[in-house]
């Protein structure tokens, strides 16, 4: 067995060197071109940058790395890991306000060099003085010429399953980001566990649009293919949701067996594919499609696997997942070749944490995200640490070997996220902060622990609202909405939600804005929710996760410039009036 990733990728890279490759897709005026990188340049490459890194570097030193996605990235990363550097992902900075997050990581992390394309270079270099901060730090481009030799590069010593691999910062959905530090036992044991789920081998043929410097990306994406032998093909973000139908005729073009994405990206081909469109697809070869990072929706589900099936898309491909940053990537994944398994259960009992059967059509259906792989699941309950039995509503603890050693830099944290144990004194457990159920060896994910809703003693979970929000009208199909509570003595649920404009076709904002509201009356029994419609601007971590929490400071700040509004007088009369208000 391997005692690193960078002694188990070499292996791969040396003894599929010239028949396996990673493939770029990228859109030109011209139409679709594709660049091909074969595992032999790739190992050179990522050698060249290892010395280049180590003449330049003491080992352990912090590496940003800031690529467009595309075989750069992976080169930088490993190189990174060649050198015994510890990389440090983060997404393209766009401007000064998403300069900010980066800066925060970088001053966080320690960062001593930042990394990048030579396409980017001009930009992130113009950022980085623009902040004033890191005047002496080098931006070092490495594609345009090689950063050292090849021939001359050594494995650094001391390389072994407990050396920091990289870091891995969160995305910030409900707190700052952290630095999860993942080592080289936790990254291959997690890329075992992922390939072994997903049945990857050295005949896998992954697409993938994830950016690299997501977990699920980097993971499932970029690093997974590489891991058992197999191939690459990416796009960037932006490529997928400019045509989502090119991820799919990726798929077709190259015969995929395996790909991951959030629930949205599923949604957006079901919305932006058109017939003629899915009569060119082939999906006959895809084992695994997985749907994770966030919540899963079981209409998605039963709409991708119907209409898809026209192209030869399994229903036993379709594989919903649970994983966070902390435990490397997977926690658990619906069994090979078992299709996913749902449960409809009472809405009313849900919001008391528990889990009732409910008749079909009659209650709230959940999305199981399959069994855990190699980690041992426990549901506790959060306030007295009890283990629950099944069927019963706590927060998601688990164990294994995949679990990082913790936050970078922040050992309070770390205690209380990684080293929590059971009343019973079992652990250490890494506390995932999601809440969910086991229910005959599956887990189920009902929300998130600091996003849940209380009213009046009832818990109100925020991703229910926001999809019977979005089934009201076709203003607000596929449009991001945030439901939070605000307010004091009682607390009001609030939705903070973006429409179409041109879809109302005539129908008044004021009328849409009511049939919201009597839609969450009716559906969760709420009296006077508090509705906000905007055309855009509900904010998102970099991964695309809704910032519930950050939503509401906006919301209380007065931040959004609605299309139109309905408060219940009581909240309305504890905010500033808002800013280019435009009611109708």
């Amino acid at each position: 067995m391997s005692t690193s990733f960078v002694h188990h990728v070499r292996a791969m890279l040396e003894r599929y060197a010239d028949r396996r490759h990673y493939t770029v897709v990228r859109e030109t005026r011209t139409g679709v071109v594709e660049e091909r990188t074969g595992y032999r340049e790739i190992d050179e490459r990522a050698r060249q940058v290892a010395d280049g890194l180590a003449r330049r570097l003491a080992a352990g030193s912090r590496v940003l790395l800031v690529y467009p996605s595309g075989a750069e990235f992976l080169v930088a990363f490993l190189g990174s890991l060649y050198a015994g550097m510890i990389p440090v992902p983060a997404p393209m900075p766009h401007d000064s306000r998403s300069m900010t997050r980066i800066s925060g990581i970088m001053i966080d992390a320690d960062v001593r060099l930042v990394l990048t394309a030579e396409q980017s270079a001009p930009g992130v270099t113009e950022l980085l003085r623009e902040d004033g901060r890191f005047d002496a730090l080098d931006c070092v481009v490495t594609d345009a010429a090689p950063l050292g030799d090849a021939a001359r590069w050594r494995m650094p010593e001391g390389v072994g399953p407990e050396t920091v691999a990289f870091l891995q910062y969160t995305s910030g959905s409900t707190s700052e980001p952290k630095g999860v530090v993942v080592t080289h036992a936790n990254l291959l044991a997690n890329e075992r566990e992922l390939t072994t789920a997903c049945a990857m081998d050295d005949g896998t043929v992954m697409v993938s649009w994830l950016p690299h410097f997501h977990d699920m990306g980097l993971m499932g994406g970029l690093l997974a293919p590489m891991f058992v032998g197999g191939a690459s093909v990416l796009m960037t973000p932006t490529h997928f949701i400019k045509r989502p139908v090119h991820w799919l005729q990726a798929m077709t073009r190259h015969r995929a067996t395996n790909t991951f994405a959030p629930d949205f990206a599923y949604d957006l081909c079901l919305r932006r594919v058109t017939d003629e469109q899915l009569r060119e697809l082939d999906l006959r070869t895809l084992r695994t499609c997985v749907n994770g990072a966030e919540p899963i929706r079981a209409q998605t589900i039963a709409d991708f696997t119907r209409r898809f099936a026209a192209s030869g898309l399994r229903p036993e491909a379709v594989k919903p997942g649970f994983g966070l940053a902390e435990a490397t990537l997977a926690v658990s994944a619906t069994p090979y070749e078992r299709a996913a398994v749902t449960c409809e259960v009472d809405r009313e009992a849900l919001a008391r944490h528990e889990i009732v059967p409910a008749p079909a059509g009659a209650g709230t259906v959940l999305v199981s995200s399959g069994r855990p792989i190699e980690q041992q699941v426990r549901i506790v309950d959060p306030r007295t640490r009890r283990v629950l039995a099944e069927r019963a509503v706590g927060e998601i603890w688990t164990r294994g070997a995949s679990i990082a050693r913790g936050y970078w830099n922040k050992p309070g944290e770390t205690r209380e996220t990684f080293g929590a144990h059971t009343i019973d004194g079992e652990g250490p457990f890494l506390r995932t902060g999601d809440l969910g159920f086991l229910m005959d060896g599956y887990l189920y994910v009902t929300g998130r622990l600091k996003d849940v809703i209380i009213v009046n003693g009832r818990n109100i979970y925020p991703q229910d609202v926001e999809q019977v929000v979005e089934s009201v009208h076709p203003a607000l199909r596929g449009r991001i909405g945030a439901a939070f509570a605000a307010g004091t003595d009682p607390e009001h649920v609030v939705i903070v939600q973006e429409i179409s404009v041109p879809q109302l076709r005539g129908l008044p904002a004021r009328e849409l804005a009511l049939q919201v509201r009597q839609a969450i009356v009716r559906t969760f029994d709420l009296s006077l929710p508090g509705i906000v419609l905007i055309a855009s601007g509900v904010p998102r971590t970099t991964s695309g996760k809704v910032r519930r929490r950050g939503c509401r400071d906006m919301f209380l700040a007065r931040e959004f410039t609605p299309v139109h509004e309905e408060l219940p007088p009581r909240l309305s009369a504890l905010l500033p009036e808002p800013v280019g208000a435009a009611r109708r």
